[in-house]
């Protein structure tokens, strides 16, 4: 039987080998979880909400030891890992909370018309490597909540803190409910192809993600797609650098840059560019890098080697068109997947590294002097994850961020998801939305029903 290792990323050590099923195997875990969608289904919503809560308890439980696995195989300091496992406690308490009703259109003489929600069937769940438990509750819980059931496929290089958290799960749902599928882009390729499942939630690549939008459409699954993003943030000339920069700087560096809505492009006008560099360089040279578990490790490894080559390539680039690097610029010699903070200047809209996700510690800082020509640049991508802008003038702020093309747009924040709002991303950066009612949506379809009287 194949199998996939788990390696930590900061020391490359052997964590794990989890064994993958074969297609066989699949086939027989999407019928067992269509059994059970059936009596999911008929549970009544108060007690599918009871069960969320319980869920949730039982996580925030287990919150250390999950903690530290995730940190050991995804490379995130630790108290960013018992952030994330909170947040998915958070979530399940949410959607705990959030009714679904019935809606009555016309009830006279002639007739009664009513609209009803219901669940899709068995739901594939894809989860991504750099932020897995998180997402996984930002999935799971509606997609509980609505009545279905789910096949969860965590990435392969962070599988192990999600199928623990699905291991607690299992002892307050029915059997085969929710069940984990470990394994590559082959396993996951004949999820999302399989006829059993109903509907998909991905986040991940943009390839991957396209792949599945082709593939949809042969079975007719609803799909709910985020794709990443390349965000922007613009700092107009009477912003407070010092009363802003903290925000700034780890709205880039948070989990080493790996995180889909962080910032990616930094637009800062002419004026403050000299200031907001000689900060960026100070304060990215000043970071404590290392094996997350450490104590006081302020950034972790990019997670896995292909990530790491991959920026490593656009910042090579780069500096091979010319751009000057503030500071960082390379990998870090010796154990694990570490790359330095880095800081990138004298740069254009025409560079990779500004057009794509470079997805790790490294930052773009573009110039402008005309405001207009900063939104359309920031608007210039095929991506719309997020942005932001920093302002001290609030409604210049608001008014500029409403002209941002994107899903979620920040004023003097970036990165801040409240769960209760909806989260997802115009053009390329995906379709659908997750979290709120409306990612509660994403998982139900109405009913129509007509009684003549």
């Amino acid at each position: 039987m194949p199998e996939i290792l788990i390696i930590n990323p900061a020391t490359l050590e052997l964590i794990s080998t989890i064994p993958v099923p074969e297609s066989s195997e699949i086939d027989i875990m999407i019928s067992e979880s269509a059994k059970a969608f059936k009596v999911w289904k008929n549970t009544p919503l108060s007690q599918r909400q009871i069960i969320l809560i319980k869920i949730a308890d039982s996580i925030d439980s287990k919150k250390d030891k999950l903690a530290r696995l995730l940190t050991m195989e995804q490379g995130k300091p630790l108290h960013e890992s018992i952030r994330e496992i909170g947040a998915i406690a958070s979530v399940f308490r949410l959607y705990a909370n959030m009714p679904i009703e019935q809606e009555t259109i016309r009830d006279d003489d002639n007739a009664l018309i009513t609209v009803s929600q219901e669940p899709y069937g068995v739901c594939g769940l894809i989860l991504p490597w750099n932020y897995p438990v998180g997402l996984l509750g930002w999935k799971l819980a509606p997609c509980l909540l609505a009545g279905n059931s789910a096949i969860v496929k965590p990435s392969q290089y962070a599988p192990l803190a999600v199928m623990k958290c699905l291991e607690i799960m299992s002892q307050h749902l029915p059997g085969n409910l929710v069940q984990a599928l470990p394994g590559g882009d082959i396993e996951g390729q004949y999820l999302v192809s399989h006829p059993g499942i109903a509907r998909i939630s991905f986040t991940g690549s943009q390839a991957a993600g396209k792949n599945i939008l082709n593939n949809a459409g042969k079975n007719f699954q609803k799909i709910t797609l985020e794709m990443g993003g390349n965000d922007p943030a613009i700092i107009l000339p009477d912003c407070d650098i010092e009363k802003r920069f903290g925000s700034i700087f780890w709205g880039c560096f948070f989990n080493a840059g790996q995180i889909c809505v962080a910032i990616k492009r930094i637009y800062v006008h002419e004026d403050l560019a000299p200031e907001l560099i000689r900060r960026f360089r100070e304060m990215a040279q000043s970071l404590k890098i290392g094996n997350g578990l450490e104590p006081g490790i302020q950034m972790g490894p990019i997670n896995n080697e292909r990530q790491l080559q991959k920026v490593e390539k656009l910042v090579e680039d780069a500096r091979t068109r010319g751009a000057t690097i503030v500071c960082g610029g390379d990998i870090i010699s010796g154990t694990g997947y570490f790359f330095q903070p880095t800081v990138i200047t004298d740069l254009d809209d025409s560079f990779a590294l500004v057009k794509q996700e470079q997805f790790g510690p490294v930052i773009p800082i573009l110039t402008y002097s005309d405001i207009d020509d900063a939104i359309s640049r920031a608007s210039g991508t095929g991506y719309g994850l997020g942005g932001s802008i920093w302002t001290e003038n609030i409604e210049i702020g608001m008014k500029l961020a409403e002209r941002l093309e994107c899903g979620t747009a920040w004023v003097n924040s970036h990165m801040l998801v409240e769960h209760s709002a909806p989260f997802g991303g115009w053009k390329q950066s995906g379709i659908g939305r997750e979290l709120g009612r409306a990612g509660l949506e994403e998982f139900l379809q109405s009913r129509t029903v007509y009684l003549k009287r």
